[in-house]
């Protein structure tokens, strides 16, 4: 049987490049559809292939049935087995991730045990921090004297009644 057109892989429909077949079979389907098509006077209908699978289907041994089925119960484990093992690696660089973090943690809290710690503040010295504390709490002294430490809508009532409102707990 000669083929009408020229063959070449890689001009194959789609479909026929999603599966998984040799060059030789997708040649042949590619012939079988070229001469299904391009004959008017046949008409295959779904219903002859659907009776023609329940034919060929019928003529399969329950083993050959069993061992397609087992295949394709393996065919599902490996996939399973592909995204398990994409997840494994996340965790593990996650976990690489975490142990670095906690490291540079423990370095630090390593450091801080023997009086070492890293300035927060740029203070030239312990003795400049102290004085800005002093003056800090010398101010929120003086705003609690002054009652303006905290501000706030100061005509609230109680149960309605605004004389409750105004008293100081």
């Amino acid at each position: 049987m000669s083929c009408h057109f020229s063959f070449c892989p890689s001009a194959s429909p789609p479909f026929l490049c999603r599966m998984k077949v040799n060059a030789t079979l997708q040649h042949g389907i590619l012939v079988l559809l070229y001469h299904i098509l391009s004959k008017p006077a046949i008409k295959i209908t779904v219903l002859a292939w659907k009776e023609k699978i329940k034919e060929l289907d019928a003529q399969l041994t329950p083993e050959i049935k069993e061992a397609n089925h087992a295949i394709a119960i393996v065919e599902n484990m490996k996939r399973e087995q592909e995204l398990l093992e994409q997840a494994l690696e996340t965790l593990r660089k996650e976990t690489d991730s975490k142990r670095k973090e906690l490291s540079s943690i423990t370095d630090t809290l390593t450091a801080e045990s023997f009086g070492l710690y890293e300035p927060r503040y740029k203070f030239a010295s312990a003795l400049d921090y102290k004085e800005e504390l002093a003056k800090i709490r010398a101010l929120q002294k003086t705003l609690i004297k002054d009652n303006r430490a905290v501000t706030g809508n100061m005509l609230w009532q109680v149960n309605g009644n605004a004389s409750k409102g105004k008293k100081k707990w």
